[in-house]
């Protein structure tokens, strides 16, 4: 099930391929413009804003690959940001991630959530070297206007935890498939993640079963 999608004047789309569409709605009961930015995994913009009016109670849904034609979203991992003069929600819809067929929905972040700890309850990957194969892939944004070490535990369900640290850049990104970010052996596993920085963070794990073609996009607690 998706959650509603949250009120907020700035919302962060953290999952982008080229086949995403984002659905922002103006909530408020005057018209607005929206600007529409894309960041890399550096922090910097990829490609000039977009600006877009939206009347009062009105929608904008646009393909990214349209709004943004310079930036290849299949091989680059990107984010976009929307910020309105008045109270936004958004949904974005992204097809054949991680596996295909598949169809996920990611709704919009509020920006200025502030959380240092973020937790995934259940998290399997592997087999990578058989099939059928859990495919799990943590995206984390940083939304602290600063650098930060991340620190990234997994806890399985028997045996050591094990943790590695990244530095993501201000308003950058990680996105990393679950085997490789812990440098696993191809054996399958099973366990949780916790997700700690110094800063604000918001993240996800995208699940796909390679036997179905089954996907889902579940944010963190």
């Amino acid at each position: 099930p998706i959650s509603a999608a949250p009120p907020a004047r700035e919302l962060l789309f953290p999952l982008l391929t080229k086949q995403t569409t984002i659905g922002v709605a103006n909530v408020s009961g005057s018209s607005t413009t929206a600007t529409i930015r894309v960041y890399g995994t550096a922090g910097t913009e990829l490609a000039t804003a977009a600006t877009q009016a939206i009347p009062a109670n009105g929608i904008l849904s646009v393909n990214l690959a349209t709004l943004f034609p310079s930036v290849n979203f299949d091989t680059t991992k990107a984010s976009i940001r929307v910020a309105a003069t008045a109270n936004i929600a958004g949904t974005s819809i992204i097809s054949d991630f991680p596996v295909a067929p598949s169809w996920v929905v990611v709704n919009g972040v509020d920006t200025s959530l502030s959380q240092f700890d973020l937790f995934f309850p259940h998290v399997p990957t592997g087999p990578t070297d058989a099939s059928p194969a859990w495919q799990s892939v943590l995206g984390v944004t940083n939304l602290s206007p600063t650098s930060q070490n991340v620190t990234f535990t997994f806890t399985p369900g028997t045996g050591s935890a094990t943790s590695v640290t990244r530095s993501i850049a201000a308003n950058g990104i990680l996105r990393e498939d679950v085997h490789t970010l812990f440098g696993f052996s191809p054996a399958y596993r099973d366990g949780w993640v916790k997700v700690s920085g110094s800063g604000p963070l918001t993240a996800f794990v995208a699940y796909g079963f390679t036997g179905s073609g089954g996907a889902a996009v579940v944010p963190a607690l």
